[in-house]
């Protein structure tokens, strides 16, 4: 066990991979939402005060299931920079339960993600989503 949630899907895939489709939306984007069903990885963002959305699919190995969980981009982007710079070709994501609670970001009419924090032990990045009070 990894000292988190229990493990609702895991998820191999390579480091390159995952970290060129993410940089496709660095640009426009704060955040990513995962899904995962039957071998296939979802990768999507929206801004809806722009109509704008982006999504990417990738065909990998893995089991479980994940639902609409959302990340912050820059850490995900800055973790897998880390681990490419240290030569780790592959890597595995871990995802636990969270919560699926937002605030409204009244500047943007937008949802914030939750606040993530992310772990890394050899190959493994390890993310969940904390918890969060919604702010009034």
């Amino acid at each position: 066990m990894n000292g988190f949630e229990p493990v609702i899907a895991d998820v191999r895939l390579s480091t390159e991979t995952l970290l060129s489709t993410l940089r496709m939306f660095e640009r426009d984007f704060d955040y990513v939402m995962f899904s995962f069903k039957d071998g296939v990885l979802s990768i999507s963002s929206k801004l809806e005060y722009e109509e704008k959305s982006l999504e990417r699919s990738l065909k990998v190995s893995g089991r479980g299931k994940v639902d609409k969980q959302y990340f912050g981009l820059y850490y995900l982007i800055r973790y897998l920079k880390g681990i490419d710079r240290m030569g780790i070709k592959g890597i595995r994501l871990l995802f636990s339960e969270g919560p699926q609670e937002f605030s409204k970001d009244s500047q943007k009419n937008s949802p914030r993600p939750i606040i993530i924090e992310g772990r890394i032990k050899d190959m493994e990045i390890t993310l969940y989503q904390a918890p969060r009070r919604i702010e009034e």
